[in-house]
């Protein structure tokens, strides 16, 4: 089975640290090929994604993204959607890979942990797959974070809180931020809402038993999950060809979360390990103090 890594693509500044690991992967032959799909939001950032091609990475220009030119000069790219991403992934030709997704701007990945995930991707009949992120509604409730910074029953804002996503960042950099509520050889089945205690995986085998995540997501159906790192195989697949068969376009994100996917066959699972770190989100990304934060990610890669 190939190994394909999706990135939507691309922010230079974000994106050399995520290329720096996953080359690091394809040289490490722990990933076969790179697919970046160029929603790049301005010239400079397109040629730039555009340079990465090679014989093992891809490149995508997508067509449902707008131009958009400023009176003053200068222009950007508008995306209301991925769907032609998801698209070409129901062609026959993938039917055998395995897949991860990854935004552009996670800017620390540990490679080392690729091998098992798609191990258990490959071997367990799951929806996606998703480890703790930093910078994700996981961090609140699968790590020691609300501890560390005494929130008590105080609920963090996780899209919004800049200064929220500024100090999770420092505690992972500081090895200060802890997955505390998986064991290390348990793998959870994600289902919010739903009566009975998760899914566990323990030593490849399928059983019922365990608590369930905590509540503090929000929304109807508590356990909303931000797509930012997302390992998949064939499942997945099948459920988009579903979704294609009743719309044209969809948003990703919405459709591979509760409660559109409460009626699927597979279920969602969280791996019990923090692999990656999420650089921010939309709401974030005006007040984050991205420098600081970028020049920190990439002391790592420096040593």
């Amino acid at each position: 089975m190939s190994r394909i890594c999706i990135v939507f693509a691309g922010r230079e500044d974000r994106m050399q640290i995520l290329m720096h690991y996953l080359n690091k992967a394809l040289k490490q032959k722990k990933l076969d090929e790179i697919h970046l799909w160029n929603y790049s939001r301005n010239d400079s950032d397109t040629t730039w994604v555009n340079s990465l091609k090679s014989d093992k990475i891809k490149i995508f220009t997508s067509d449902d993204r707008t131009k958009i030119d400023y009176e003053n000069g200068g222009s950007s790219w508008k995306v209301d959607n991925f769907s032609l991403v998801w698209k070409e992934y129901t062609k026959e030709i993938y039917e055998d890979s395995l897949f991860v997704k990854m935004d552009d701007d996670i800017v620390y990945v540990d490679i080392n942990k690729f091998d098992e995930i798609f191990d258990f991707v490959k071997n367990n009949d799951t929806l996606w797959t998703t480890p703790i992120i930093v910078n994700n509604s996981l961090t609140i409730n699968t790590t020691n974070f609300m501890e560390v910074i005494g929130a008590g029953d105080k609920i963090v804002d996780i899209i919004n809180d800049h200064k929220a996503a500024e100090l999770m960042h420092e505690l992972f950099i500081n090895n200060k931020l802890k997955n505390t509520i998986f064991s290390p050889n348990v793998v959870k089945q994600y289902e919010p809402n739903f009566p009975r205690a998760p899914k566990v995986v323990v030593d490849n085998k399928l059983n019922w038993g365990g608590d369930r995540l905590g509540s503090c997501f929000g929304g109807e159906y508590l356990g909303y999950i931000q797509i930012n790192t997302l390992f998949f195989n064939k499942h997945l697949i099948e459920h988009i060809k579903e979704i294609f068969k009743t719309r044209d376009h969809f948003i990703d994100e919405t459709m591979f979360n509760y409660p559109n996917i409460r009626d699927c066959k597979y279920k969602p699972y969280i791996y019990p390990s923090i692999m990656c770190s999420h650089m921010s989100f939309g709401a974030q990304d005006e007040k984050i103090d991205s420098k600081s934060i970028l020049s920190m990610y990439k002391k790592i890669i420096s040593e």
